[in-house]
């Protein structure tokens, strides 16, 4: 009896074990990849895998975290509410190639489009948010 329960207590440790890093890889990437930029932070892939009202919530947190830390004028894009935000980071992340980019990263990017950028500062923005985004 001593050996089941040992090998019971084994086999939901190794399936602990499997699931802990079946959930690491999805939330952080394959072994090998180049995750720095990603560590702890929501990115395309989450924003497009969110549930309806997860978006607003997210929004909702990040927009209490900046007027916490009083620096909204860089982060958040000046005389959007929530939903248009929302919808501009869908159609953000409606290109493939910005999946990795945090989401953080793309509401300063929409800021820098309220605030005015030009085509070619915005495009900049993007090509440097995609390099750190990338392994």
């Amino acid at each position: 009896m001593k050996t089941v329960s040992l090998l019971g207590i084994f086999a939901c440790l190794c399936l602990a074990q499997s699931a802990q890093y079946v959930t690491h890889w999805i939330v952080n990437g394959r072994p090998g990849e180049n995750v720095a930029y990603r560590v702890n932070l929501t990115n395309g892939r989450s924003w497009k895998a969110g549930l309806e009202g997860d978006h607003l919530a997210y929004l909702a947190g990040a927009l209490d975290a900046c007027n916490e830390e009083l620096n909204c004028d860089a982060f958040w894009p000046a005389g959007l509410l929530s939903g248009d935000v929302e919808q501009s980071l869908d159609l953000f992340y409606s290109d493939g190639a910005n999946a990795n980019i945090p989401i953080r990263a793309a509401i300063r990017i929409i800021a820098a489009r309220v605030a005015g950028a030009t085509p070619s500062q915005d495009a900049e923005a993007i090509s440097r948010a995609r390099a750190k985004s990338l392994p």
